[in-house]
């Protein structure tokens, strides 16, 4: 039976004129893509169509596998569906229910709003027509939308609360297996048992990958070396990209982490084994996100020892290395003539030997600190302040604090664990990177990739400054102009030979 919202009692139309109804149709999950739901609206809606007179079907608009509800998410279907409508080649829309067109709050009063410009209606398959030309059908949309979309928000709290239990309890969430890992079932009385092993043979290339990362080599070298020996991906194929090792090797759960909606949001250790320690992936994360937030090159894909380290005292900008067949080897600053007012330069040969002599003795020093440092302190405070924001959003939700109160604290705490964090893994790869008590006769031996990962760890930057002497002296090596700036330390300026 009809259910008619803001006409006249329902009379059928004079068929003198036909008017075309557009089908929308959408399902939110499609698990394989097959179309089965939406194909079974199709089919309903045409069916509702055909049995009114007057009305004739329209173009089908159609968004499989989308929600309505996810306000990030675009429904292209919808979205062109509207626009028909506002270029005014529809009146009207055929649907199985209203909440398969909007769900959002906001979205549904622009519906309601362009609906009414049009004097238009909507017909669904439980036998409800909205006519938007009257209060009445415009507020019943609206009534039944508020509904929906209550559901909506109940379901996403019951489902968000379920995946944050199983993400504490270290339960795997699901979708492809990672690389390294494989799901083991068996039978144990009578019930199957799902548990996870580590995958040898995969573990094994992701242990070497995140050796060499912490070593300097660059992922797109390892990806590369990895294509040529055919090391089979995830899927059984060859082919290995460095934007897809980048997240195998930053993901926490390579160091059996269980995460919560993002990466940085570590909420226990997870059902699976670890493949490499905690620390190790702290190294390499720390590595690699340095790489990306200082714009340095691994050592692969350079070949001098300071390059990216070099900054031009004057206009702050980096150094680069120079040579010709004539001339001796030179870091100059990069800047444009004309934007940097010395446009500084200094002899690089005895450059290098300078910072290999002076970081023999500094690495010893630190090798010897790491060695005997207890636990991480910046460990120590991610775990304090992340109970923090836990007491907060507690004290929050028993209504203890106001939401600008909330806002506030939440914002501060959020903002100091994201310094806590990236200090504890930059103590982590130290731990890991630098060689106990052979520091020194490591970095003395070490190839290029290892010697510029030992920098990476303890220097922030080196600066060039002006000379002061000119004339016969201008071209000598100074080494009073050099300041190294050691990570989390105040700079050391190297002491004149003059």
């Amino acid at each position: 039976m009809l259910q008619i919202y803001g006409s006249k009692p329902y009379t059928p139309p004079m068929v003198t004129g036909v008017t075309l109804v557009p089908i929308y149709v959408r399902i939110s999950y499609d698990r394989y893509g097959k179309r089965h739901g939406v194909s079974d609206q199709i089919k309903d809606v045409i069916a509702l169509i055909e049995g009114i007179p007057g009305l004739e079907v329209g173009e089908i608009y159609e968004d499989n596998d989308v929600s309505a509800f996810k306000k990030e998410v675009e429904r292209e279907g919808y979205n062109r569906l509207i626009a028909d409508i506002k270029a005014g080649k529809y009146v009207a829309v055929a649907c199985v229910r209203g909440s398969r067109l909007v769900r959002q709050r906001r979205q549904r009063a622009e519906f309601i709003d362009l609906m009414e410009s049009v004097g238009g209606k909507v017909y669904t398959t439980d036998g409800t027509i909205y006519d938007f030309t009257s209060e009445v059908g415009r507020g019943q949309f609206d009534s039944d939308g508020v509904k929906d979309t209550n559901e909506s928000e109940k379901i996403s709290v019951r489902t968000t609360r379920a995946h944050l239990r199983l993400a504490e309890q270290g339960k795997y969430a699901g979708g492809r297996r990672p690389y390294g890992i494989e799901r083991h079932l068996e039978i144990v009385d009578g019930k199957v048992e799902r548990s996870y092993r580590i995958n040898e043979p995969e573990a094994t290339i992701l242990r070497e990958a995140a050796r060499r990362v912490i070593a300097g080599d660059s992922l797109h070298a390892i990806a590369t070396d990895f294509n040529l020996r055919g090391v089979p991906t995830a899927n059984g194929g060859k082919w290995w990209e460095s934007q897809a090792l980048r997240y195998m090797l930053r993901r926490p759960g390579i160091a059996g982490l269980r995460t919560h909606h993002s990466h940085d949001n570590i909420v226990g250790k997870a059902e699976w084994p670890a493949i490499i320690s905690v620390e190790e992936w702290m190294a390499v994360k720390s590595t690699l996100d340095s790489r990306a937030t200082k714009g340095r090159k691994a050592a692969n894909d350079i070949t001098n020892l300071l390059s990216g380290f070099l900054v031009c005292a004057t206009c702050g900008n980096k150094m680069r290395n120079t040579s010709s067949g004539v001339r001796p080897r030179t870091y100059r600053c990069i800047v444009p003539k004309g934007k940097c007012e010395l446009k500084m330069s200094i002899m690089a040969d005895p450059l290098d030997d300078l910072i290999i002599s002076l970081f023999a003795a500094k690495l010893a020093e630190s090798a010897e600190y790491t060695a005997s440092e207890a636990p991480s302190r910046s460990a120590a405070r991610v775990s304090n302040l992340t109970a923090k924001l836990e007491r907060l959003a507690e004290q929050w939700a028993t209504d203890e604090i106001s939401d600008s109160a909330y806002g506030a604290a939440h914002r501060a705490a959020e903002k100091e664990l994201e310094k806590a964090r990236t200090e504890a893994e930059e103590e982590a790869r130290a731990r890991v990177v630098l060689p106990g008590a052979h520091a020194a006769t490591a970095w003395k031996s070490g190839t290029l990739s290892e010697r510029r990962a030992l920098l990476e760890i303890l220097v922030d930057r080196i600066e060039i400054r002006p000379s002061e002497r000119r004339g016969k002296y201008g071209n000598t090596f100074q080494p009073d102009r050099v300041r190294v700036v050691w990570r989390h330390q105040q700079q050391d300026d190297i002491p004149s030979t003059q």
